[in-house]
């Protein structure tokens, strides 16, 4: 390669370079046009001077929505041709509301009114509920299982129960082998190993007895 051609591709590389920061500019001018846009909503103040450029930008915002409209209209429109394809069951008596059916012929309710209620249904059926997260000791942070009375980080009680012992404090466990299961001094409860406190009680199991 001779020099020529080396500064040629340097020549591309930098020039490539400057195309993709005057790309990040113009977004970012964008992205601060729009942020300017939503601030000075109602404050005449910040638009002073720019009326006729927000206004232009309002008459663009309400064509969009316009739009958005008609699309929902379209959608509404076309689930009910869908609906109309195939028989369907009222979701009011159970009676199968046919293609060309006006009415359901077991409560008389109208047939469109029949089978909207039953995608209503269906939908409503393949709507995946997400298990809660578990929650967590409002008095520490730590991670505690839902069913838990009280924290195993630092014996706070959790979900309505009452501790039954005077000092939550954080026990000295340099005694004890963690790694060992332990036994409740107070109920009797086993607790999991590395547990702090008992799980059924809140008892500090810095004094239980390994087992």
């Amino acid at each position: 390669m001779t020099a020529a051609e080396g500064n040629m591709d340097k020549r591309y590389e930098l020039e490539k370079e400057i195309a993709a920061l005057e790309g990040e500019r113009r977004n970012l001018a964008m992205e601060l046009g729009l942020r300017l846009h939503e601030s000075s909503k109602g404050n005449a103040d910040l638009r002073k001077g720019h009326q006729e450029l927000f206004d232009r930008i309002d008459a663009v915002d309400g064509k969009v929505e316009a739009l958005k409209a008609q699309i929902e209209k379209l959608e509404a429109a076309a689930k009910k041709e869908r609906l109309r394809e195939k028989p369907v069951n009222c979701p009011r008596c159970g009676r199968e509301i046919r293609v060309d059916d006006s009415f359901c012929s077991g409560c008389g309710i109208p047939a469109d009114q029949g089978r909207e209620e039953a995608m209503q249904q269906m939908e409503s059926a393949m709507t995946v509920v997400m298990p809660p997260l578990n929650p967590t000791c409002p008095q520490c942070g730590a991670a505690t299982n839902a069913d838990d009375s009280f924290c195993n980080g630092c014996g706070a009680p959790l979900n309505g129960g009452e501790p039954d012992y005077a000092d939550r404090r954080q026990p000295d466990l340099s005694g004890l082998d963690v790694h060992v299961a332990v036994r409740c001094p107070k109920c009797g409860a086993i607790a999991s190993k590395g547990d702090a406190f008992c799980m059924s009680c809140g008892t500090n199991l810095g004094v239980g007895r390994l087992f």
